[in-house]
């Protein structure tokens, strides 16, 4: 099977890669797969840096008509369901965002293995951790036993679908489009690639790009037989619950058997900032979410 790594940014999100690209090689995850990177407009000391173990480098176009004017950076969201148009020939495709990071290359065979069955794999951002910790929730109390629903998600489900998908989705488990991997011959890429354009080219402001997630989300839970859900160590959300920390400084879930988190996901974390975590055996320590080379 071959398979592809791929992620990428423009010049200012550069540093943040960084932490992927040096995870990934100090893991040798190239010896697994090839490395590839969508470079939107990034400098070209600044691609000097990875170009010595990326296999490919690709500088994407604009993959929808729209009527609306929007910055170069967000072709890294619509990149994506034509993946394997910009990298072809790959059995398995999988999909880091530059503000991840991997502990392991274990990751990629547990990917390519759900691969060869068809399937996509991917993570809900579901963890028991996430929600015993949880402070904001989508309903606001109104009066008495009266809520009404709230947030990102209600507002988008909402505008760009229509009502039988609003309530299949609404009170679903958010699939994270920042970890997944999907084969190269399955069909979810033109399912995706359709809904997604439908979206976009009815619309007439760019928030509509930020709908690359929900329309994931939209065509997986309508095809529920080619998706393998991964626990949360295979994306773990830093933001919704701080992980644990083990005698050989890695992060792992919180709850026993403790298991070393496979990939970090920073979004909405400042990793360079320090914050306190706990061991293990309950200590605590203050660590910042920077990728040190072992």
């Amino acid at each position: 099977m071959k398979t592809a790594i791929i992620s990428g940014c423009d010049n200012n999100y550069f540093n943040t890669y960084l932490n992927l690209y040096n995870s990934l090689i100090d893991n040798k995850c190239f010896e697994y797969a090839d490395l590839c990177f969508v470079n939107i407009s990034v400098s070209e000391n600044n691609i000097k840096k990875i170009s010595k173990n990326i296999k490919k480098i690709i500088e994407p176009n604009w993959d929808f008509n729209f009527k609306f004017k929007t910055n170069d950076w967000k072709k890294i969201l619509t990149i994506r369901p034509f993946l394997k148009k910009y990298f072809p020939e790959y059995d398995t495709y999988i999909w880091l965002d530059a503000d991840t990071w991997v502990q392991t290359h274990e990751f990629i065979n547990d990917f390519v293995e759900v691969s060869k069955t068809g399937k996509v794999g991917i993570i809900p951002e579901y963890d028991i951790n996430y929600e015993v910790n949880r402070e904001k929730y989508s309903f606001n109390k109104i009066i008495f036993n009266l809520y009404k629903a709230k947030g990102w998600s209600y507002k988008n489900l909402k505008k760009y679908f229509d009502q039988k998908t609003f309530n299949k989705l609404l009170q679903k488990p958010i699939l994270n489009a920042g970890v997944f991997s999907i084969p190269g011959e399955s069909i979810i890429w033109d399912l995706w690639a359709d809904e997604y354009q439908k979206i976009v080219e009815n619309s007439s402001d760019d928030y509509c790009l930020n709908m690359d997630q929900a329309s994931l989300n939209k065509i997986l839970y309508n095809n529920l037989d080619l998706v393998n859900f991964f626990n949360s160590e295979y994306n773990y959300l830093i933001k919704n619950s701080l992980p644990l920390i083990n005698k050989n400084n890695f992060y792992c879930i919180k709850d026993y058997p403790f298991n070393k988190i496979k990939i970090l996901h920073l979004t909405g974390i400042d990793k360079n900032k320090l914050y306190e975590i706990k061991t293990i055996e309950g200590n605590k320590v203050k660590t910042n979410f920077q990728y040190e080379i072992k």
